[in-house]
């Protein structure tokens, strides 16, 4: 009775299919609240929604960016050098200023986020030979080839899900081609890509984003790290790789929480070394709320509980 609070009286979920409908529906001031982990509004929504309805906020959320898996039991891809390679072709700060339209930077990062602070070191941390690996340079990239046996590059695919970023394939392809790498892109249905990836039949490389296979990962580090072991079912690099599983084993076995952050990190830096996956970076999903919706204050992912403390102010 103590708490003078306005609550909701109702919360309605309305299943918009078209996203375009929903944006619009956001503009004209039909809804009062989107956002969504994976397909909701764009980043030229977010654009474009700044330059007509700049009374609208905008919230960003940090969310792990696209890795892509390389087969590492496999040719070529049982060659470090080739790995290496693979993430020296990719030109991150070009694809953040274009692609991302600035929004985020393009930094390098593991699996696990920096954001998890005290858990990794930044980029700025990393051993100057990890960072190398991570940065762009096609011709260091062209000379790991020709030391792997590759002088004139090679054929490889990607394979991607019908519902991912066909656009961003598109650009690792053209930077891949920079080096000699011609990939094929391989498109799936959803519903068929898990299965097919789960069970090993991917012989090349597989597109991941918003998996614990991709790259920034906020959530538990010990079950983000879990995925690169060995024994690990989802495991689609097929690393088999004793080191790490036993870094791993060491960090689910440690005493205190000090000790499981320098093994995080230690297994972490481990994973960047062994360059399982072409990195891409981090990215940020916006979200968009009225100005009379108040109690909402950019966090991720709400809930039921966050709903009880938004409310409506109709003098907004």
């Amino acid at each position: 009775p103590e708490n003078q609070l306005p609550y909701f009286d109702q919360v309605k979920f309305l299943a918009i299919t078209d996203l375009s409908t929903a944006v619009s529906a956001m503009r004209t001031g039909q809804i009062d609240y989107i956002g969504d982990q994976r397909g909701g509004p764009s980043l030229v929504d977010a654009t474009t929604m700044e330059r007509t309805n700049p009374e609208i906020n905008q919230w960003w959320w940090p969310m792990s960016g696209a890795s892509i898996i390389m087969r590492c039991d496999t040719e070529p891809f049982d060659d470090i050098k080739v790995r290496r390679a693979m993430n020296m072709a990719i030109d991150r700060s070009l694809i953040a200023d274009s692609y991302y339209m600035g929004i985020v930077d393009g930094t390098p990062s593991g699996v696990i986020s920096p954001l998890l602070e005290g858990w990794v070191d930044p980029y700025e941390q990393w051993p100057a030979d990890i960072r190398e690996t991570y940065s762009y340079s096609p011709e260091g990239a062209k000379d790991l080839l020709a030391d792997a046996g590759f002088p004139n590059g090679f054929d490889t695919n990607i394979i991607m899900g019908s519902g991912d970023d066909p656009q961003l394939v598109q650009i690792i392809k053209a930077q891949l081609m920079d080096i000699g790498v011609d990939a094929e892109i391989v498109p799936m249905d959803m519903t068929a890509l898990r299965p097919f990836v789960g069970s090993k039949k991917h012989d090349q490389m597989v597109y991941e984003v918003g998996a614990m296979m991709s790259v920034g990962q906020t959530g538990n580090p010990m079950h983000t790290l879990n995925r690169f072991t060995s024994p690990h079912g989802q495991n689609s690099t097929l690393n088999n790789d004793p080191v790490y599983d036993a870094l791993y084993e060491d960090v689910v076995n440690a005493k205190t929480l000090d000790e499981a952050k320098e093994l995080v990190n230690e297994s972490n830096m481990y994973a960047l070394e062994q360059a399982w996956q072409i990195h891409i970076f981090p990215v940020k999903i916006p979200a968009f709320t009225q100005p009379w919706l108040k109690g909402y204050d950019g966090h991720f992912n709400p809930g039921q509980y966050d709903f009880a403390r938004w409310w409506i102010d109709d003098n907004s």
